[in-house]
């Protein structure tokens, strides 16, 4: 299953990437989207790190 986290660097998004983990949700491919000031950092994801895409101009 694929999967976009949207607003993934504040508080909400956090727990549901902590859920999905913890969980050991099925996931294909995982996007982080958040605002553009967070686009291009990088957030954990199990043993990798994912860049941040701007959700105003994200093609999902």
């Amino acid at each position: 299953v694929n999967v976009a986290v949207v607003g993934a660097t504040g508080q909400v998004g956090g727990v549901m990437r902590a859920l999905l983990a913890q969980r050991a949700f099925p996931v294909g491919d995982i996007r982080f989207l958040a605002s553009a000031r967070s686009a291009g950092t990088t957030l954990p994801w199990l043993d990798d790190e994912v860049v941040v895409e701007d959700t105003a101009i994200a093609d999902w």
